[in-house]
């Protein structure tokens, strides 16, 4: 990815530290629900299942239990064995130069990553690293 540093000429606030002085990503590894909904409709079919047995509630309660722990594995396989590396140029860029930056993104599951998203947080003005 390339961009031009979006500063005024003498503005050495504009200036990138080298790699070597930059942290490096650590991914937190953790985990959280979005939204209650699927274990909200878990929850109302168990206790469907438990008043008044059917053959179609045992169904939706098995499919939708495998389908909630197949993605709960499938995430936390993600959040363990997924790791993201920015390298950026040696050395410190000034106003005007171009700042190219190579991500790395290393799978050590057995499972293919489906969707990354990468968020830029750097305040660089007119640069965004943020890319799905």
């Amino acid at each position: 990815m390339e961009a031009e540093l979006g500063v005024h000429p003498g503005d050495r606030r504009g200036d990138v530290a080298p790699a070597a002085v930059q942290k490096p990503f650590q991914p937190s590894g953790s985990l959280r629900l979005r939204t209650w909904v699927p274990v909200a409709l878990l929850a109302l079919l168990l206790v469907l299942q438990v008043l008044e047995p059917w053959d179609v509630y045992l169904y939706l309660l098995l499919g939708l239990g495998g389908l909630l722990g197949a993605s709960y594995y499938w995430a936390r396989e993600m959040a363990r064995h997924v790791s993201l590396r920015r390298e950026m140029p040696t050395g410190w860029l000034f106003v005007g130069d171009v700042l190219e930056e190579t991500f790395h993104l290393t799978n050590r599951s057995w499972l293919p990553v489906l969707w990354a998203e990468v968020v830029d947080r750097s305040d660089v003005p007119g640069y965004s690293a943020s890319v799905v």
